[in-house]
Parts: structure tokens; C-alpha cells; sequence
């Protein structure tokens, strides 16, 4: 019996299309283990609470599998996770689905999508008793205990709420956020089938930049880290959860950019070696970072793919996205980023762009021919159009 169970949902693409370079039935199939919900379920373990987590990604009969756990476990409460658009008509489906069980089960939602439209999806969605606006690991522990005492959730903050028929919302203020120090580390063995998974670890949390088409732009806050010892503790528990393999176990290290100061990455690398923590990692960062500068030396401590985010080389798209201040600097930075990454022995590295709201075909060829120019050094490419 779990007093709460977590959703990931499956994906609804568009048909026949390609996501990201991939095509349907890859993306279908991928396997990526829902951080957040497993933050969440991590924490609440160390509360005592009851939980399961079920992964519906690519699952052909996800609603009967729904029934079936609902009925088996008898949860009080369900938090779905929404962390894009192709995952929102599922939480549509799911909470009415779940409210047609057994209607006094308390559906929750968060996740990136719906951080950014918290009344819209309520609106939307009728059969949805809150959603959580931010990090989940405090707000949800709170709700759990609220309803279980029968009080009112009004004094919960970065929720919107139902309650006796009528919506209330309290996101304009935000929850206190946990020191990411004072989390309690990733509990794999609680994902379904982890070992299935690449071990995903935040090594920071939210963004100090402001791009117009991020979420992090709803967060407040800016950028936390993680205590470097802290995160490479935890990782080395996370490799212990998978036991002994033949080959390097396979991180990604999760964060809006990696390396932005010298001394933290210096402290990585150092430790790194000291401590001996023998796997392979992936990351992200932009090419203004001082990672450009410690690429060999990232590499020998198991840095092997690096996704750079440099969403377009034309200055009047970066100016829109708000990317940076000044885009020639920028630009020059990133050529410089590619051919020292696209030079570095064992690492991979994929460029990340995004299309933008305004642009034009002269904006499409400036990055085009960036690219074609640029090909040699890198080994793949992103390309995610901002939908509206």
C-alpha cells in the first residue's frame, strides 16, 4: 500500500514527427528517469511516507496500467509530472481518469510545463486538485500532511489550489527551497527498473540567466549548487545502487550550465581524482563558461559527451532570446568553445539550437551556415523549435 503514488506520463508526439533529431519510435523508447519525481519520492522516504513511482513512457496500456496500481495500492494522493508539452494532454487524461476510480484520491501536478501556466492547467483541467509551482520536495510533504490533518491548504505556499469548488492561488509567493546540501541523496532502488536508466545527479539547480525561452525565467531564486564533496558523495552512492559492471557506469550530470567559476570546477576535478570516482559523465554548459578553458582536464576525470548550448550564431537572435549582451563576443566565444572541445581526444560534444519566435530566413541561414562551417569538430545536433 503507498500512501502516495508518482506518475511520469507517457509522451503524445506529433505523428510523424522528429523531436530533437529523433524520430518517434526512438524517442518512444528512450529511457530518462524523471528527476524531480524521484527528488520528491527520495524526500518524502526520508519522512516516512509511503510511495511508489511508476515510469509510463512508451507504455502502449498506461490507462490499465493505472487501474491496476490505483487497485493494488490504494494511494490517497497522486502527483503527476508535466515536464513538457507532449506530456500535457496526458495529465488531462490522467487525473479524469483517476478521479473516475475513485474521486477522493487528491491529484497533484507539476513538473516545467506546468510551473509556467499553473491557472491555465487548473482551468483546463477540472479533475486536478492542485498544482505545485517549483521544487516539490518541501510543498508536497506539506500538502500530504495538511490534508491528512483536514486542514486547508491556504497557507501553502507556490500552490494553486481546489478547494469546496473554487480555486485559490497562493504562487505568488514562493516555498521555502532546500539547501541542496540537506536533500536526501537519489534512492534509485525506488524508480521502476533503474537499472534500465542512466543515472541522472543534479549537480546545481535552477539558472542565473534569464533566456526568454526557458522555464527558469519562472523560477526565482537563481542558481544552487551543490557542495562539490556533497555531489560526488552522492554519486559514488548512486554507483553503488548499480553494483558492479564491466564497463564505466554512465552519469548525466544535471544542470542548467556546468562550470560556471574556475574554483568550482578546479575543487571537481581535484576531488574527482582524489576520491577515485571512476565513471563516465555528460553535461551541459554554454559556451561563455570557463569550462572552455579545463576541457583536457574534465575529460581525464570522465567528462565524455558535453552538450553546449549555443541556440543560434545570428546576434539578432540571441538579442531576442536574450541570450547575451553582446553577440559578437559571444559568437566568438563559441567558435572558439567548439574547435578546443571538437580538439580534446575521447570527448564528444553535440550543439544545442533552438528557433525562436522571430526569426527569419536570414536568421536561419547565419546559423546554418555556422554550423556547416563548424561540422568537423562537433559529433552531434540539437534542434528544438519554441512552440507557441
Amino acid at each position: 500500500m503507498a500512501e502516495i503514488l508518482f506518475i511520469n506520463p507517457n509522451i503524445v508526439f506529433p505523428v510523424n514527427a522528429v523531436i530533437s533529431g529523433r524520430a518517434l519510435p526512438v524517442r518512444n523508447i528512450e529511457k530518462v528517469v524523471n528527476l524531480g519525481l524521484l527528488s520528491i519520492a527520495s524526500h518524502l522516504d526520508t519522512k516516512g511516507v509511503s510511495l511508489k513511482i511508476i515510469d509510463l513512457v512508451g507504455c502502449e496500456d498506461d490507462e490499465e496500467k493505472i487501474r491496476q496500481v490505483i487497485k493494488e495500492e490504494q494511494p490517497k494522493f497522486i502527483g503527476i509530472s508535466c515536464i513538457s508539452c507532449y506530456a500535457y494532454p496526458k495529465l488531462e487524461e490522467y487525473a479524469g481518469l483517476i478521479k473516475d476510480i475513485d474521486d477522493n484520491i487528491f491529484v497533484m501536478a507539476g513538473g516545467q510545463h506546468v510551473l509556467g501556466i499553473p491557472n491555465a492547467a487548473m482551468q483546463d483541467i477540472p479533475s486536478l486538485d492542485c498544482v505545485i509551482r517549483g521544487e516539490g520536495e518541501f510543498v508536497t510533504y506539506d500538502i500530504i500532511k495538511r490534508v491528512n490533518e483536514g486542514g486547508s491548504l491556504s497557507g501553502i505556499s507556490s500552490i494553486i489550489y481546489r478547494e469546496n469548488g473554487k480555486v485559490f492561488d497562493n504562487t505568488e509567493t514562493f516555498a521555502q527551497v532546500p539547501d541542496l546540501d540537506d536533500l536526501a541523496f537519489l534512492r534509485y532502488d525506488l524508480y521502476p527498473d533503474f537499472q534500465e536508466y542512466v543515472p541522472h545527479v543534479e549537480e546545481s539547480r535552477n539558472c542565473s540567466f534569464s533566456c526568454n525561452f526557458c522555464t527558469a525565467a519562472f523560477v526565482e531564486g537563481g542558481i544552487r549548487h551543490k557542495s562539490v564533496p556533497r555531489f560526488i558523495e552522492e554519486v559514488n552512492y548512486i554507483k553503488s545502487l548499480y553494483g558492479d559492471r564491466k564497463e564505466k557506469l554512465k552519469f548525466f550530470f544535471a544542470c542548467s550550465n556546468f562550470g560556471l567559476k574556475k574554483k568550482r570546477i578546479e575543487e571537481l576535478i581535484q576531488l574527482f581524482k582524489e576520491k577515485e570516482v571512476n565513471v563516465a559523465w555528460r553535461t551541459q554548459t554554454r559556451v561563455d563558461t570557463p569550462v572552455v578553458h579545463y576541457l583536457d582536464q574534465l575529460a581525464d576525470v570522465g567528462l565524455s559527451v558535453l552538450d553546449l548550448g549555443l541556440e543560434s550564431a545570428s546576434i539578432n537572435t540571441l538579442k531576442l532570446m536574450n541570450k547575451t549582451k553582446n553577440g559578437e563576443r559571444y559568437i566568438d566565444k563559441a567558435r572558439d568553445f567548439i574547435k578546443k572541445a571538437g580538439a580534446v581526444e575521447g570527448l564528444l560534444l553535440k550543439v544545442n539550437l533552438v528557433w525562436f519566435a522571430g526569426e527569419t530566413p536570414d536568421t536561419s541561414r547565419v546559423r546554418t551556415r555556422f554550423m556547416l562551417d563548424h561540422t568537423e569538430y562537433s559529433e552531434g545536433l540539437s534542434v528544438g523549435p519554441v512552440m507557441v
